[in-house]
């Protein structure tokens, strides 16, 4: 029998593949191979990924290849989808799922997800990427716009329009954007704070941390946030977004690179060459599951199995 269950997907770019994690077990499923040619001396060596709804297909951005490849999560087959896009950045799926976002080298681009080989769309270009530094980039939860995240700065684009938005200036690179209803959250590494704006990126508030933060994730409620830190030793802040409640500290074994919200009632911390479950009704951590390299992102979605 088929069943389609929520899944953890992580990007293992030195074995080449993709790792699924089922959020129910937190047991690993088998990985996902993503090499179009495993006889070929040049691999795809995969920095991002994307995962259509339904768990039937995924995008993998490459960076040996600067490619955009798919692969067939049943039949694990990978075919090759957009070439030579400049040097990969970040990949996202539009709500619809109709086209791919791509940030790289040669811009912000919008590549069709239903045809093989279309040519890219230049939504902002080249310059633009080399202007702002772009390091990454978040979809709206209605769709409707990106935020790329620059060196010091995070710009809008309106993807109905296609068109730059005004950024908003930061003192430094802004790490760790997240999105939850009408906020977008973000935190400031330099000056150890936890930042919140309005979509229209009006400052809302500005709050201090206690260490140096290298990651962030938000409940789909909006009512608690979740900041890694680094130093003086790694920790994860739980923050309850109503100030009620003080910031709950909870100390971690390995420096908290990523997080992932799975459920309201579950996370996951991804460290180096580990990913650990941490149970949100009770802020206690679930054990370390073991990988074999840090990964370079996380994906939720769902897996057949």
């Amino acid at each position: 029998m088929v069943c389609l269950n929520s899944a953890l997907f992580a990007v293992s770019p030195q074995n080449n593949q993709i790792i699924p994690l089922l959020t129910d077990t937190d047991q690993k499923a088998a990985p996902l191979t993503v090499l179009t040619d495993p006889a070929a001396t040049k691999k795809e060596q995969p920095i991002g990924f994307a995962l259509k709804k339904d768990g039937t297909i995924g995008f993998i951005l490459n960076k040996n290849t600067n490619s955009v490849t798919q692969i067939n999560i049943s039949t694990k087959s990978v075919v090759p989808w957009a070439l030579n896009i400049g040097t990969p950045i970040a990949i996202a799926l539009s709500n619809d799922e109709q086209n791919l976002f791509v940030l790289s080298s040669l811009g912000f681009l919008k590549i069709s997800a239903t045809t093989a080989n279309s040519t890219p769309k230049n939504i902002a270009d080249a310059a633009f990427v080399t202007s702002k530094k772009a390091v990454n980039f978040l979809i709206s939860l209605d769709g409707k716009q990106a935020f790329v995240i620059g060196s010091t700065q995070i710009i809008p684009i309106d993807l109905i329009a296609e068109t730059v938005g005004t950024p908003i200036d930061l003192a430094t690179l802004p790490y760790g954007v997240a999105l939850s209803g009408t906020n977008i959250y973000f935190i400031d590494p330099k000056n150890r704070i936890l930042i919140c704006c309005d979509l229209t990126l009006k400052i809302k508030w500005i709050i201090p941390l206690i260490g140096t933060p290298t990651s962030l994730a938000v409940s789909a409620t909006g009512k608690k946030i979740y900041v890694g830190l680094s130093s003086p030793t790694p920790l994860l802040t739980v923050i309850s977004s109503d100030w009620k409640l003080p910031p709950i500290l909870v100390p971690l074994t390995n420096t908290p690179n990523q997080i992932r919200m799975a459920t309201d009632k579950k996370i996951y911390i991804a460290g180096d060459k580990s990913i650990t479950p941490f149970l949100t009704d009770t802020n206690q951590t679930e054990g370390e599951i073991p990988l074999t390299e840090t990964t370079t992102g996380l994906v939720l979605g769902s897996l057949l199995t």
